[in-house]
């Protein structure tokens, strides 16, 4: 604080590195009521006081600043997915590679799966729903004779069919019955998949122990082929190529 004629207002010197404030300079000797007394040689005037160099050091000084990490372009990025990573493992990873957080995928892969997982940095993620729209391409190999508790090579081994019976089943009763698996379909997803039943993933409820069963869906297979029959040790390994619309289960 301070009265008219008692304190003057230093200026802020110009000057980088640490920051200097300004403060307020009063007469030590001037009372309350604003009045001066008479002063001798040794007693303060303001005018005395050099306001260019005077000021106090509020902040400490900074330490050596770090450059913001630059945040990779807006764009689609198309990612061979290895094995064992989960989609958001990647979408984690590219992140942190981007420098930004908003980054997306174009449709899942179960851990197992390898191959091409589209990926949309920035701005780029207004595409990612038109691209999950579109047809996907499938190469998988399709054991007949065992089951497992999540329908896929994950999973433990639940049951296993007589070698009669696996022994029994020719190429043209597996031609029959792919037939039947293509065009406009009815496809009931695995209960161990990643939708939601009333607010819970399904494998989520299957881990607790409940009963969990999807609806069907519609889904169109264009293409379900063949590539090679291996017959071993009491299985029937079908290699198929499989082109199908977004939301099929392979």
């Amino acid at each position: 604080w301070c009265r008219p004629g008692n304190c003057l207002t230093a200026k802020e010197p110009r000057k980088t590195g640490r920051r200097r404030l300004p403060i307020l300079v009063r007469n030590p000797l001037a009372d309350v009521s604003g009045s001066t007394p008479d002063t001798n040689a040794d007693q303060v005037k303001a005018d005395q006081v050099n306001a260019d160099q005077v000021h106090v050091d509020k902040v400490p000084a900074a330490g050596p600043r770090r450059d913001r990490r630059p945040t990779a372009p807006d764009g689609i990025v198309v990612v061979d997915k290895p094995g064992g990573w989960t989609s958001h493992d990647v979408v984690a990873r590219m992140r942190h590679l981007a420098g930004t957080r908003r980054v997306g995928h174009a449709g899942t892969l179960d851990p197992m799966a390898t191959g091409v997982l589209v990926i949309g940095i920035g701005r780029a993620t207004r595409l990612l729903g038109h691209i999950s729209g579109s047809d996907k391409t499938y190469a998988a190999t399709i054991r007949l004779g065992s089951s497992t508790t999540t329908d896929d090579a994950d999973g433990e081994l639940v049951e296993t069919a007589p070698a009669d019976r696996v022994a029994a089943v020719d190429d043209a009763a597996i031609a029959a019955v792919i037939a039947t698996l293509t065009g406009d379909i009815m496809q009931r997803p695995s209960a161990v998949s990643a939708i939601k039943v009333d607010g819970r993933r399904a494998y989520e409820r299957v881990r607790a122990g409940e009963a969990v069963e999807l609806a069907a869906r519609a889904v169109t297979i264009t293409e379900f082929a063949v590539i090679a029959i291996r017959r071993a040790n009491g299985a029937i390994d079908l290699d198929v190529r499989v082109v199908c619309t977004s939301g099929t289960y392979i």
